[in-house]
């Protein structure tokens, strides 16, 4: 729901976790988990309330970070631990001009009807940042809302943070972004078609053309895709083909999945390409046959990844 388009007290009172919960990690997991169970306790409706686009974007330039999952996904994963409703505000320069008051009063209260409150550890909100937990307790008291905030989560010995996850990502980390999130990454898309090199050499390729923002390090990894309701091992190469362009300064950033054990046509198909683990860097190869010998070796190490996926 946009808030704008809600009238005050439409969706009832609501136990409400406040963020930009980007990239559903182990974190937010822990808030989710406190906020259904307070929501519970006090017969409210769990939700989730958040901004579009990230206020990073608006305060800093659109550069300033890339956030890690489409704001679909983002929801899909917030239902899936039991958040009923996702509100949303556009956050604008304007917006973020309001004082902490206003933006309690006017938006937790009136509108949503908060009855608890859930923040982050690190939380700070309104007008320079100028509103935290204290600022929400002291107001709490007085409006009849309960606030809680929630510590850091720390995993092998590092604070889960979504800048901690996008680190793992952008190196080719990526069973270790797997377990910072709490699932496995994926980049949503449409299949498009390429320049069908990987056909010419006997591993033709589905290319994702795609919105998301973060993307794994150059290189080689065991993937899945999933479409239609269907689940296919695969391999995928994200990079530019070194071996086939060699000014790959001015090669856009490519996205190519060998299916394996399949023969249909995805042209068009929306798909989402899920990341295991990486087998090795973006290389470039003298010849075309030494680049199929390496894709035999690649797609041997994928399938291994897969039998231990399938029995974990």
């Amino acid at each position: 729901h946009n808030a704008s388009h809600l009238r005050d007290g439409e969706l009832g009172p609501a136990a409400i976790a406040i963020g930009n919960f980007d990239g559903v990690h182990l974190a937010h997991r822990v808030i989710c988990r406190q906020l259904v169970e307070k929501a519970e306790e006090l017969g409210v409706l769990p939700m989730v309330y958040t901004f579009q686009p990230h206020p990073r974007k608006v305060l800093q330039g659109p550069q300033a970070v890339c956030v890690l999952t489409t704001f679909e996904k983002k929801c899909t994963l917030l239902a899936e631990l039991g958040v009923k409703v996702v509100v949303w505000s556009e956050f604008t320069r304007e917006f973020s001009e309001q004082s902490p008051s206003e933006f309690i009063s006017r938006i937790l209260v009136d509108k949503l009807r908060a009855r608890h409150l859930f923040v982050g550890h690190d939380a700070h909100f309104a007008r320079d940042r100028s509103g935290d937990f204290n600022t929400l307790a002291e107001t709490g008291e007085r409006q009849g809302f309960g606030v809680s905030r929630t510590e850091a989560v720390m995993h092998d010995g590092l604070i889960v943070s979504s800048s901690q996850v996008r680190k793992f990502i952008e190196s080719g980390e990526i069973r270790r972004a797997n377990e910072f999130l709490g699932w496995q990454f994926s980049i949503p898309g449409t299949v498009v078609r390429g320049d069908q090199r990987g056909r010419t050499i006997g591993f033709p390729t589905a290319n994702l053309q795609t919105e998301v923002e973060v993307f794994p390090a150059r290189g080689v990894y065991a993937t899945c895709v999933k479409f239609q309701g269907r689940t296919l091992c695969g391999i995928t190469n994200v990079g530019k083909n070194p071996t086939f362009n060699p000014e790959i300064d001015t090669v856009p950033l490519r996205i190519e999945t060998n299916l394996f054990d399949f023969s249909g046509d995805l042209y068009g198909e929306h798909i989402e390409v899920v990341f295991l683990d990486r087998i090795r860097p973006e290389m470039r190869f003298e010849s075309a046959d030494q680049l199929k010998t390496q894709i035999e070796q690649d797609i041997h190490a994928a399938r291994k990844i897969h039998e231990m996926e399938a029995r974990a």
